[in-house]
């Protein structure tokens, strides 16, 4: 016997479902922006730069040297000289030739630094006249060479016994603050000592008594007591960081 197969129903889902046609996908870049890059491309590639047109000789020199000179770029932070240049009277952004030769003292004990740099600082520092006393001393030349021809146009001629009298007459200016009146007085002093005015043993305690002896501000004085530290006085550097320590405590109250 044949037996008849059902209907099926139609298998295909309705068109709510499954839209007959689907939207056509977008395309992956317009005609107009594919050109446009083609074009943009073809630009770069025609307009290439020949490499010597990029790195000419004089840009070359200036990077070398650049090289050269940045390692030494911390050691100028660090020992930092202000400008000297002999002129009398003396410019008011300048420093006297005492305290500038002080500093290239600090510099030329320093270890950690070659003479070619100990030179560079002092070249480098100096101004017309000045520089002109070394002008046709070269780099290899050792520093001490270079402060022993500054010292014969601009170092005292002072005795030992002279240096002193002048430390003993050092008063702090007006304005002055009292840490930069003991580095005066500390430049002074050392001065007399090499010259044999003042024995070193002696230099703490010499300090110590002018500047209390020449600064103004008793209060400052009385209330770190420094008269009372005259028996046993402290280094410069320890006396100077309390000086410094007091002004900021000042400063920070106004």
């Amino acid at each position: 016997p044949v037996v008849a197969k059902p209907e099926l129903e139609d298998s295909n889902p309705p068109d709510s479902v499954f839209p007959s046609s689907l939207p056509a996908p977008l395309p992956s870049k317009s005609p107009s922006v594919a050109s446009s890059a083609e074009a943009h491309g073809g630009e770069r590639h025609s307009a290439s730069i020949p490499a010597a047109d990029l790195n000419p000789p004089e840009v070359q020199r200036y990077v070398v040297e650049h090289v050269v000179r940045s390692g030494d770029s911390s050691l100028h932070a660090f020992h930092r000289l202000r400008a000297f240049s002999g002129k009398v009277p003396r410019p008011i952004q300048e420093t006297d030739y005492d305290i500038w030769r002080s500093g290239v003292e600090l510099a030329l004990k320093d270890p950690s630094i070659s003479d070619l740099q100990r030179t560079r600082l002092i070249r480098d520092s100096l101004l017309p006249p000045a520089c002109n006393m070394v002008k046709h001393l070269s780099l290899d030349t050792p520093p001490e060479v270079y402060m022993k021809q500054l010292d014969s146009a601009y170092g005292t001629v002072q005795d030992g016994d002279e240096l002193y009298a002048k430390f003993m007459d050092t008063f702090q200016d007006s304005g002055e603050k009292p840490s930069a009146y003991l580095q005066r007085l500390q430049v002074v002093l050392q001065h007399a000592a090499k010259r044999g005015g003042v024995l070193e043993k002696d230099i703490d305690n010499r300090l110590l008594n002018q500047f209390c002896r020449g600064c103004w501000d008793n209060n400052l004085i009385s209330e770190l007591q420094l008269k009372q530290k005259k028996h046993n006085p402290p280094k410069f550097t320890e006396l100077l960081l309390l000086l410094r320590t007091e002004e900021d405590r000042e400063a920070a109250k106004t």
